[in-house]
């Protein structure tokens, strides 16, 4: 994941890129003001931003309003020590608001936050003519040499790419295989059923689970829920 901080202050920039490098991100590209960010190369690039809100020459604001245009995909949280701003500060993209300066647990919260947003928008290009977000994406299953791909809406659609290649590509978006054959977004599984032999999904569609494969979809269960109750908190 890609993270810029745009704050015209070294030391708040400084503060949160300790906490990122924490937490294991890199990827983090610095921004000394609002202007800077908008004629970066990287912007529409940018997962996440770390924005604040008052700067010399563009504020926050400004910038969160063009880069609804400019970088529709890009996150944002919003900084500041006033707290008035906040109401200015909503919009489409943007994430969170924290004080000055932020707590390392507010920024944990708002990267995990945002990663596994990003997550549920991933594009998938399925063929050269389809392309559907990792979260619109109920499950997939082998059929013979295709793979089909089962989606929220009740939309079925064909590839000629094999299972094992989308279980590589889907690693690290929410998906788990289920048996050699079926791999399912966790985001769509209701409960399991029989002992743990099948899981079904909120589409209502039922489908056996492989007794090689139950150790990991639990682990990847419980992987799931713990990020959602810490999103919770």
């Amino acid at each position: 994941m890609k993270i810029g901080i745009c704050d015209d202050q070294s030391d708040a920039r400084e503060h949160i890129k300790k906490h990122c490098c924490k937490l294991g991100y890199r990827d983090i590209f610095m921004f000394s003001s609002g202007e800077e960010l908008l004629q970066s190369p990287q912007l529409t690039s940018l997962d996440l931003v770390f924005l604040d809100i008052h700067m010399e020459g563009i504020s926050g604001i400004e910038v969160k309003e063009r880069l609804e245009g400019m970088s529709p995909a890009t996150l944002i949280v919003f900084c500041s020590a006033h707290q008035e701003q906040m109401m200015e500060a909503f919009g489409r993209n943007v994430l969170s608001f924290l004080g000055k300066p932020a707590k390392e647990g507010a920024i944990k919260k708002c990267i995990v936050h945002a990663a596994y947003l990003k997550m549920d928008i991933h594009p998938i290009e399925i063929n050269k003519d389809i392309v559907v977000s990792c979260g619109d994406i109920v499950y997939l299953q082998a059929e013979q040499k295709y793979t089909v791909f089962y989606t929220k809406d009740g939309i079925s659609h064909l590839t000629r790419k094999s299972l094992k290649n989308w279980i590589r590509e889907l690693r690290g978006f929410g998906f788990c295989p289920v048996s050699r054959s079926a791999v399912v977004n966790l985001k769509y599984l209701k409960k399991l059923l029989y002992h743990d032999k099948v899981v079904l999904l909120a589409c209502g569609d039922s489908i056996s689970i492989s007794r090689n494969y139950r150790e990991e979809l639990k682990e990847q269960l419980d992987l799931y829920h713990l990020h959602h109750i810490s999103l919770a908190y």
